[in-house]
């Protein structure tokens, strides 16, 4: 039988706990997932995770020597090795990965 107490001592439980609940799950919803290989996207871009991959495969007439996602125009700002690419919805993408998309990003002059 739930007696009163029980009862206040479960919502007051629940009440404290709650707030933890909802900030873990809208953290959870604003990181970035990581560009999966097997995924549509990456095979249209013809994503690979190392650039020396790319000489290699289909899109070696698209490959330029030293070309990676590091220095492409799409890139956004490096945290650490991984970074969100806007070719790629915005996934995150190694910086030493390549696709046939790379534009080389235009160097600011002094």
């Amino acid at each position: 039988m739930i007696t009163r107490r029980s009862l206040f001592k479960s919502l007051i439980s629940a009440a404290a706990v709650a707030p933890f609940i909802k900030v873990t799950s809208l953290q959870a919803k604003k990181m970035p997932k990581k560009l999966e290989l097997t995924s549509k996207t990456a095979k249209r871009l013809g994503y690979v995770l190392n650039a020396e991959d790319a000489k290699k495969g289909k899109h070696k007439a698209k490959y330029k020597a030293g070309s990676n996602c590091q220095n492409c125009r799409f890139y956004k700002k490096p945290k650490d090795d991984w970074a969100k690419c806007s070719m790629a919805g915005n996934k995150l993408v190694a910086k030493e990965a390549w696709c046939k998309s790379h534009k080389l990003r235009k160097v600011k002059k002094a």
